[in-house]
């Protein structure tokens, strides 16, 4: 007995790869990545979307309120919306956002985290960031961008380990050693925690003719929009 979802990806599955302009719709609230991406069986997810895109074919991102995020993939394995098909001068592919946020922040299981000593917690953490590369005068993450959150707050920042000792709930980046510290709350658990930090890109255009429009992005690991290889015309 075959099921809605499983008849819609049928029917997609066998449909021409190139020369058919199909749009695929997203919404991560009525979404599932089981669905065709059809108006009435939408995918969940932006990064199925761009999987499952064909030449010359447009994505319409629902704006649910709701950011557009994907899951930790783990130290050095940053996740993002890589766009592989292309389109055409006349016929561009469209990544339509309609104002949507798309997010790289992602929530950190607690197994993934290494106990230093006591309370301390450290994770391997290496942002792309270019100012902070070049930026030798400081080993901390500096004030005016909040990256660390838990249960939906952010969460102090804190610019040494001897601060870090003094604060409860609070975050330090030892950039030296490329990892962030945590000083896990008396009375808490890791696994009773929502932790996020940025760990997952946005859009990363590697192929010719693609328009990607009307999206914010926040909390990216690494550029929210960028071209790879010898992308033209995006």
């Amino acid at each position: 007995k075959w099921t809605k979802a499983a008849l819609n990806l049928l029917v997609f599955s066998i449909l021409p790869v190139c020369g058919t302009e199909i749009t695929l719709y997203v919404d991560n609230l009525r979404g599932s990545d089981r669905n065709s991406g059809s108006a009435d069986a939408p995918l969940a997810t932006i990064e199925r979307a761009c999987f499952l895109l064909r030449e010359s074919g447009r994505i319409e991102v629902v704006n649910t309120g709701k950011p557009y995020a994907l899951p930790y993939g783990g130290p050095g394995k940053a996740r993002g919306l890589n766009l592989r098909r292309k389109g055409t001068p006349d016929k561009p592919v469209i990544v339509e956002g309609n104002g949507a946020t798309v997010s790289g922040l992602a929530r950190i299981p607690a197994g993934e985290w290494k106990q230093e000593e006591n309370r301390l917690y450290s994770l391997p953490f290496r942002p792309m960031s270019n100012a902070y590369k070049s930026y030798r005068q400081a080993n901390c993450w500096l004030e005016g961008t909040k990256i660390w959150f838990a249960d939906g707050k952010e969460a102090p920042n804190c610019r040494s380990e001897e601060e870090l000792r003094r604060t409860p709930g609070g975050f330090w980046w030892n950039k030296s050693a490329s990892k962030v510290l945590f000083h896990l709350p008396e009375g808490k658990r890791l696994a009773s925690l929502s932790i996020m930090l940025p760990a997952n890109y946005g859009f990363y255009i590697r192929a010719d003719h693609v328009i990607v429009q009307n999206f914010v992005v926040m909390g990216s690991w690494n550029d929210g929009f960028d071209t790879g290889g010898n992308a033209q015309n995006a």
